[in-house]
């Protein structure tokens, strides 16, 4: 009896260890899953910078907000917890300014502006070094102005500009391509001028690849003459469909339909080198804000749901974040850990870590209605 009463105890002593497991394993906390909202990272000791053009003020509007242009007048940067460094231009800046990714911005800049919107020039191209802070002038046509976007070169090196002038005679504005040494303003012109001119979209070493008038062409990067041309797949029209183009720096191209400005899509992805042959398509429609991913074969996009990514080496999409709200991406910095994301809550910082965006809320950004974000900046 007395043995009974023993292996009675001990089955009851083993029965409550068994049922403590079990409450312990019932109040373990669940495995982290791909959350819907950018999640809370760790601080860290590298603060992302973020860089901005500042608009010029026309006018203030009496009880309300200030008349802005397009136009700006300095370049800002902000990172949390120090103060906000500000380059002024010296004159007025107009066009896109155009970020390296790494450290220099390109800008096309005059000497002012009327309150109507009057620019006489002339104008001068401008290269400023956010680490050294200093301009340099890399020309300074007489009798030309810009002809549209500045580009940089795949290595960082060079600038490829078109420029626009009207001759004495005729009405046509001529137009010349010009390849500019970013640091020496070594300037060489590819072809002769021309009425129909190419618009760059990608150049290196070898080539220099754009858009002329309804084709895509492919020029040598020394003698200007015409490698490739091939037909656009959307010609456009000025009130029907078009299509906007992005280029990476090994000439991988994002290609979007645009039917209006709120009908985007598909997505197309191919290489200045093949235009014929898309190596990667989102076939649906809601499509904005396509952004190269650094470092990776990666392209982010805005859609209803979030932001979604393709990975052009396999051609899967798949989702990146969900937030309850729109969610843009705005930037990248080269080395692809931080990036700069655009919400219901205006501008912050977010984190990568493998397939997870992170908020980061020990990132506050003061950003004003006068700031057009360019890039993001590591130290």
């Amino acid at each position: 009896m007395r043995g009974d009463r023993r292996l009675i105890a001990i089955l009851a002593a083993a029965a409550a260890v068994v049922a403590f497991g079990i409450a312990s394993l019932a109040l373990r906390p669940e495995p982290p899953v791909a959350t819907s909202s950018p999640s809370i990272a760790p601080p860290i000791t590298i603060v992302p910078r973020v860089l901005y053009a500042q608009h010029v003020v026309l006018d203030t509007v009496p009880g309300g907000g200030p008349v802005i242009t397009e136009a700006y007048e300095s370049f800002e940067i902000e990172a949390a917890g120090r103060p906000r460094q500000s380059h002024a231009i010296a004159g007025v800046g107009i066009g896109a300014p155009i970020f390296d990714g790494r450290g220099r911005v390109a800008y096309w800049r005059v000497a002012s502006m009327t309150r109507s919107l009057e620019i006489a020039g002339p104008y001068d191209l401008v290269v400023w070094d956010i680490r050294t802070d200093r301009d340099r002038v890399v020309l300074s046509p007489r009798d030309e102005g810009p002809g549209g976007t500045v580009r940089w070169s795949a290595d960082r090196k060079s600038l490829v500009v078109l420029t626009r002038a009207r001759p004495a005679t005729g009405r046509d504005r001529l137009a010349r391509l010009l390849v500019i040494d970013a640091e020496s303003g070594t300037t060489r012109v590819l072809g002769a001028p021309a009425v129909e001119a190419v618009t760059p979209l990608f150049a290196d070493a070898q080539i220099v690849a754009g858009i002329r008038g309804t084709s895509f062409v492919v020029l040598d990067a020394t003698t200007g003459a015409v490698r490739t041309q091939t037909a656009m797949r959307v010609p456009g029209t000025p009130m029907g469909e078009y299509t906007n183009l992005l280029s990476s720096p090994d000439g991988t191209v994002v290609e979007v339909l645009q039917r209006f400005e709120s009908d985007a899509g598909p997505l197309w992805i191919w290489n200045v080198r093949d235009p014929t042959k898309d190596i990667a398509k989102v076939d649906e429609r809601g499509i904005s804000d396509p952004v190269f991913w650094p470092g990776r074969t990666e392209v982010v996009f805005a859609r209803s749901s979030g932001l979604a990514v393709v990975d052009y080496r396999s051609g899967r999409t798949r989702p990146l974040a969900s937030p309850p709200g729109p969610m843009a991406l705005v930037a990248v910095e080269s080395g692809g850990r931080f990036a700069l994301v655009r919400g219901d809550a205006g501008l912050r910082i977010v984190e990568r870590v493998d397939d997870e965006l992170r908020a980061r809320p020990d990132l506050p950004l003061a950003v004003g209605s006068r700031l057009m974000p360019l890039g993001v900046v590591m130290p």
